[in-house]
C-alpha cells in the first residue's frame, strides 16, 4: 500500500510538471511521457481535487467549455472525420495516429484547398507516396523507402513545430487508451533502421566524396570530387 501512495504521489508530481513544462520545447517522447503520466493520474477523483486545487479549474471558474490543454484526446476514425470544415468546424488531420488542429492553416485543408484530402483522416502514407486516390489514403506504412521513413519523420516534426497537436487517434498506432500498439513499435524499428542507413550513406559520402569528369581540347581531362555538401 506505502508503494502504491508513493507511485501515486510521483505521478502526481509529474503531472503537475508536466503543467509548467507542456510549452516548453521538450522532446516529443519526453511530451509524449509526460502526457501519459498526466491522464493516467486524472483517471482517480483524488487527483482531479488535488489537480484543481493547485491550478484551478478554469471552466468552472468561467463557467464555459474551456478544455485542459494536458487532457488529450482520443479519437476513434469516425469521429476524426468529422473534422473536415465542411460545416464551419474545426479541421484536424492525423499523422502516424496523432491529431493536429490545422484549421488555421484552413485555406489549405478545409474545403477547396490544395491538401483537403488529409482532412478528417490519417493518410500518413500519402505524404511521402504522392498517391492522393482513395487507396492511397491510408495510415499503413509498411514497406516505404528509408527515404520515405524519413520523409514522414520531417513531416510530423513539421506538425508539431506548426500546428496543435490535439490527441490520437485509436487504430492503427494508438489503442483506445492512447497507448502505442504492436504497429506503432515496428514503425519505430523502421523508422531507426532508416536512421541507421542515412548515418552509413553519410559516412560513406564523406570517405568516397562524388567525383566528376570532363574532357575539353585545350586542357584534356581534368577531376575533381566534392568534399562538401
Amino acid at each position: 500500500m506505502a508503494l502504491n501512495l508513493k507511485f501515486a504521489f510521483a505521478v502526481l508530481l509529474i503531472s503537475i510538471s508536466a503543467s509548467y513544462f507542456f510549452d516548453l520545447s521538450l522532446k516529443p517522447r519526453l511530451k509524449q511521457s509526460l502526457l501519459y503520466l498526466h491522464n493516467q493520474c486524472l483517471k482517480h477523483d483524488w487527483c482531479k481535487r488535488t489537480f484543481s486545487y493547485i491550478h484551478g479549474t478554469p471552466s468552472e471558474a468561467a463557467g464555459g467549455n474551456s478544455i485542459d490543454p494536458l487532457v488529450e484526446r482520443i479519437f476513434t476514425t469516425e469521429e476524426l472525420s468529422k473534422f473536415t470544415g465542411e460545416e464551419g468546424e474545426e479541421v484536424y488531420i492525423a499523422l502516424l495516429g496523432k491529431v493536429f488542429n490545422v484549421t488555421r492553416g484552413a485555406q489549405h485543408y478545409g474545403p477547396g484547398g490544395g491538401y483537403h484530402f488529409f482532412a478528417g483522416r490519417d493518410a500518413s502514407r500519402a505524404f511521402v507516396s504522392g498517391d492522393f486516390e482513395n487507396d492511397g489514403l491510408t495510415d499503413d506504412i509498411e514497406g516505404l523507402s528509408p527515404e520515405d521513413f524519413l520523409g514522414l519523420e520531417d513531416w510530423s516534426v513539421f506538425y508539431e513545430n506548426s500546428y496543435q497537436y490535439i490527441g490520437k487517434v485509436a487504430g492503427r498506432f494508438y489503442n483506445n487508451d492512447g497507448s502505442p500498439t504492436e504497429y506503432w513499435y515496428k514503425y519505430q524499428q523502421w523508422r531507426e533502421e532508416a536512421l541507421k542507413k542515412r548515418i552509413l550513406k553519410d559516412e560513406e559520402m564523406a570517405v568516397f566524396p562524388p567525383c566528376n569528369m570532363e574532357w575539353k581540347p585545350d586542357i584534356g581531362t581534368r577531376v575533381w570530387c566534392t568534399t562538401s555538401r
